[in-house]
């Protein structure tokens, strides 16, 4: 059941349009992550969710109510900042129970749903500390605690892991994803992390200059990209326009059964470049059998990092540089093939 509505929803700043006609369907209980580079609009969108920025055209609808043009109280949606925005003179139980006070709840009420909130994030212990005592990790949770405690109905979460290490972020994206499934919140989580947002999101709408250029579930934004930016920023870190690939020569096409090669079917459908991932490559010395249909090129190993769990390395294809990914360090000057099967082969 749809839960929140955004419908032909547009917001400029001046002569600038920041949003374009967005349209999204959000499910009761469902987490919607909001990916895109910066200045794509998607802070702007929370905003206008929140109140905090008018929409000059479309309509916004939660439960079925029309909140396009109430103001932010009484839109009962809140929003975990990227700064948590805690309240520094506060403890923990304060900062958890203020939404519930300005509401006018009573003193039982407010120290059951902090007790409550405090158990669900797993801070049980630290109700009458200050904040500013806290980790980054424990503040994050806090800030969660309090966006829930008045049951909002819908969270929206600002990059909310970004200020934290990257093993406490790890732990903390599961923590949510977990509660979220625990509680049944329903949520929209902006990021421009696409690992963060294809652990953490029932689906994800990608957002290029104020327009959603996709939306899916991970899996389909990630095999399935529709444009070319969406292709690029889910990581197709390799582009080789269709003519600058006939014009390489020495390449590996496996033939179709009708006897084309894919080179041949891809200049058939009209297609233009070729998009893959270097985490889809094989690299072969040069001269070794290739095992797999697909596309191989040929070229000379020009650089090789270290990554931690393999390399990442860059062959040079003539003029092209092919980036690509090996099991073990590859000498600088070395002849290798670079092999891709069909399956991992995105044509646009």
């Amino acid at each position: 059941m749809t839960h929140l509505s955004i419908n032909q929803l547009s917001v400029a700043y001046g002569s600038q349009t920041v949003l374009n006609n967005i349209n999204l369907d959000v499910q009761q209980g469902e987490m919607i992550a909001l990916l895109g580079p910066s200045g794509c609009g998607k802070t702007t969108l929370l905003n206008t969710l929140c109140g905090f920025t008018s929409a000059d055209s479309g309509k916004i609808m939660v439960a079925k109510r029309d909140i396009t043009h109430c103001t932010p109280e009484s839109r009962n949606i809140t929003m975990v900042f990227q700064s948590y925005a805690l309240w520094p003179h506060m403890t923990v139980e304060q900062n958890i129970g203020f939404g519930l006070k300005i509401r006018g709840y009573s003193a039982d009420i407010i120290q059951q749903q902090v007790h409550h909130m405090l158990e669900a994030v797993n801070l049980p212990s630290i109700a009458h500390r200050l904040v500013t005592e806290l980790s980054g990790g424990q503040r994050q949770r806090v800030a969660l605690a309090r966006a829930l405690a008045v049951n909002p109905d819908v969270l929206l979460l600002d990059e909310p892991l970004s200020n934290l290490d990257a093993k406490v972020r790890l732990s903390v994206r599961d923590e949510i994803k977990h509660l979220q499934e625990k509680l049944g919140f329903t949520s929209i989580i902006v990021t421009h992390d696409q690992e963060e947002a294809q652990v953490m999101a029932d689906r994800i709408a990608v957002l290029n200059q104020g327009v959603i250029e996709q939306l899916g579930t991970p899996q389909e934004i990630y095999h399935t990209p529709k444009t070319r930016f969406v292709a690029d920023f889910m990581g197709a870190d390799n582009t080789i326009a269709l003519k600058d690939l006939t014009a390489l020569g020495d390449t590996y096409l496996p033939q179709q059964g009708d006897g084309k090669t894919l080179l041949d079917t891809w200049k058939q459908e009209g297609t233009q470049d070729v998009y893959f991932r270097s985490e889809h490559t094989h690299i072969l010395p040069q001269g070794n059998p290739i095992a797999t249909a697909g596309l191989a090129l040929t070229g000379h190993v020009e650089r090789s990092v270290f990554l931690g769990g393999g390399y990442q390395t860059m062959v040079r294809v003539n003029q092209w540089a092919c980036h690509a990914r090996s099991q073990c360090e590859l000498a600088i000057g070395a002849p290798v093939t670079v092999v891709i099967e069909p399956h991992h082969l995105l044509t646009f």
